[in-house]
Parts: structure tokens; C-alpha cells; sequence
């Protein structure tokens, strides 16, 4: 998204290049398929190709989240698949589930699991490929934030077989050939 002083474009593409001569400063943008706002037309509203735009005044340029992907059956029946393996790592590694996919209005934690006197809350992410990224990326310091809200509520509504010694906050990555978990993530 930009914003001009008079007008507002949400284009797909932006390009910027700021320019300074003779001791003025101006902006050029260069926008593709761009919805345009302007409050001074009969119609405020229009879709362009390509559209260049240069400034002299403050321009404010924003990149907005792109909107997530619906939710099909094969990313269900992938993510789904992943929480089996990490679930099956764990037990092998000493673990026992105490609980999968708890949700409440707030969000959902994957996989909790507990050894001795231990609480593990991991974050399951599976992919098919690499192709976007490494999986463990995709659990940013925001959704790292969540996951710790949302064992704090699991924790105090949840009946805990025992008082855990140590909470600790895992990420498995999960591969088609691999399972990688990250302990004490974050």
C-alpha cells in the first residue's frame, strides 16, 4: 500500500527511487496493477496496469500480509501427518503425549508432551519441500508469542498430570524424509 498526500494505491508491485538535486528531494514510485484512490475525482476509485507516480511530499509505503492460503484437505491430511511423526519422534525419544491439537477461541497447540518432570508444547510444521523456506521459519517471534500465551492457558485450564519443573517450547520440522526437533526453540 502507498499513500500519497492525495491519493492511495495498493498495487502488487512497487518499485521506489528517491532523488536529491539542487537541494530538493522527491520520491519516483513505479506501480503495477494498482487500484488508485483519489479524493478529488468524480470517481475515486480506478484499476491501472502500470502507473509512475513522483512526489515531493512524505509517502508512506506499506507492505501488507498476504492473506493465508485456504486451509484444503491435503494441507490437512500433510499437517496432519507431520503432528503423527513428531508425536511418534517423541515417544521414541522417552516422551509421552498428554495432548494433540488443543484448541480454544484464542488458537490450537500441536503437541504437548511431558518426560520426568518436563512440559514440552511443540509447534509442528510440515512441508512438502523446501521450496518455501526451511519449515522452522515459519514460527516467527509473533506466532512464538501465541504459542506461549496459549500454554499459559492450557496450562491453568488444563488438568496437568503432575506441576511441571520445566515448561519448554519446541518446533519440529517436518520433512518428507526427515523429522527435526528443535529443542528449547524459544
Amino acid at each position: 500500500m502507498v499513500e500519497t498526500e492525495r491519493r492511495f494505491y495498493l498495487a502488487n508491485a512497487v518499485e521506489h527511487t528517491v532523488h536529491t538535486e539542487g537541494g530538493r528531494t522527491w520520491v519516483e514510485l513505479v506501480l503495477r496493477d494498482a487500484w488508485v484512490w483519489d479524493m478529488y475525482r468524480q470517481t475515486p476509485m480506478r484499476f491501472v496496469p502500470s502507473v509512475r507516480v513522483v512526489t515531493f511530499k512524505d509517502v508512506n509505503i506499506e507492505e501488507l500480509p498476504a492473506r493465508p492460503r485456504p486451509v484444503t484437505r491435503g494441507r490437512q491430511r500433510l499437517g496432519a501427518a507431520g503432528e503423527e511423526r513428531a508425536a511418534r519422534w517423541y515417544v521414541a525419544h522417552g516422551y509421552e503425549v498428554v495432548a494433540r491439537n488443543w484448541r480454544c477461541r484464542d488458537g490450537e497447540l500441536d503437541l504437548i508432551v511431558a518426560r520426568d518432570r518436563t512440559i514440552v508444547v511443540c509447534e509442528v510444521k510440515t512441508r512438502s519441500s523446501l521450496a518455501y523456506g526451511h519449515p522452522a521459519e515459519a514460527v516467527t517471534p509473533t506466532k512464538q508469542r501465541r504459542i506461549r500465551g496459549l500454554a499459559a492457558r492450557w496450562l491453568a485450564e488444563a488438568e496437568v498430570p503432575f506441576r511441571p519443573d520445566v515448561v519448554r517450547f519446541d518446533v519440529a520440522a517436518v520433512l518428507p524424509r526427515e523429522v527435526s526437533v528443535i529443542e528449547g526453540a524459544f
